[in-house]
């Protein structure tokens, strides 16, 4: 069942109103909450209408203000993943990997798009109401994060776009720094080149850690809605294993492995995801692109340690694959990307 952080509702039970009628209906309290991790989303949603009640005539931009208040300690370990990458991408895409340690009844995606990079918000839920307050909060947790890794952003350089259906669009937009536009979709859209811009909150050892204790709990949760996401999760999980120290960790599991964990036999799975239009040798390629530019960042790695690490047993190959994906060699791609580890040995 698609659930959220409990951390969340008790941080919505310090402000003004009783935490006895923030909860009313929940079948919560203030003191049964500290002993849950999480609770399924029409909890919050519940809170919601009571913080609405409360607020939404005086103040119906209150999602926005509540997405103000959660700090870089509100999202745990999927925060400090995210603060502590060492690109802008690298960012985005811990954020996007790693969210649903904290919240299952959204969906974030993140591509490319016309010169633009974009991650956009699904709702899972089929409440309306809910999704728009969850994602008003989020596009601000986004917005807070670039501004963390980047300083005040420049005018129209990140984009915002909010639904037409979005009550009081206009006065709702105003509470956001980055411009903002009416469109189909709630959305943040930033130049695809920002995404090798290094951040200066970059900590490798706390990354990697965060990641992997973001994932342990996603992993303890459970609750993927596709055999793809339940693969995906395996499969990034192996590749977060590696570290420069130990580089032959971390390759791509079999087919048979991640199989064997999802307690199915290969032909099982096999089936399972050509049903949703999907492959596991088409996930690992997805993966492998993706991980080849970020592996490719770090001064310590050289492109046949990058090679080893995603599972190509000849640097040739990996060579081969990268200049399909990209255009350019590894090496190449590395002295033009902006923060990446041009010119160290072995490069």
């Amino acid at each position: 069942m698609a659930g959220v952080s409990a951390a969340y509702v008790r941080l919505i039970l310090q402000g003004e109103i009783s935490a006895d009628r923030l909860l009313a209906g929940t079948g919560l309290t203030a003191a049964t909450l500290r002993d849950v991790e999480f609770v399924p989303w029409q909890t919050l949603a519940r809170v919601f209408e009571r913080l609405d009640q409360h607020q939404g005539e005086r103040e119906p931009e209150w999602p926005i203000r509540l997405g103000e208040r959660l700090n870089i300690t509100s999202h745990g370990a999927v925060g400090f993943a995210a603060l502590t990458a060492a690109t802008v991408g690298e960012a985005l895409e811990t954020l996007v990997s790693c969210y649903r340690a904290r919240i299952t009844a959204v969906e974030l995606l993140l591509h490319e798009e016309q010169g633009k990079y974009v991650l956009s918000l699904k709702d899972l839920t089929g409440d309306r109401v809910f999704f728009c307050r969850v994602a008003l909060i989020i596009m601000k947790v986004v917005e807070a994060l670039l501004e963390a890794l980047l300083g005040q952003l420049p005018a129209r350089a990140v984009q915002l776009t909010l639904p037409n259906w979005v009550a009081d669009v206009g006065s709702v937009a105003r509470l956001y720094r980055a411009d903002t536009q009416p469109g189909s979709r709630f959305a943040v859209a930033l130049p695809v080149a920002w995404r090798h811009l290094p951040s200066p909150l970059s900590e490798p050892t706390a990354h990697r850690e965060n990641i992997l204790e973001s994932r342990r709990i996603i992993g303890q949760r459970g609750g993927f809605s596709t055999t793809s996401g339940m693969v995906e999760f395996l499969v990034r999980n192996a590749l977060e294993s590696g570290s420069a120290e130990t580089v032959k960790a971390g390759v791509p599991p079999t087919l048979e492995a991640v199989a064997g964990r999802m307690n199915v036999t290969s032909r099982t799975l096999i089936r399972r995801l050509r049903a949703e239009g999907a492959s596991y040798q088409g996930i690992v390629e997805s993966l492998r692109q993706e991980y080849a530019r970020r592996l490719l960042t770090d001064a310590r790695l050289t492109v046949a340690d990058v090679s080893l690490r995603l599972g190509y047993t000849e640097p040739a190959n990996f060579g081969r694959a990268f200049r399909r994906w990209y255009g350019v060699s590894p090496a190449a791609w590395r002295k033009q990307a902006p923060g990446a580890a041009g010119g160290n040995p072995g490069s």
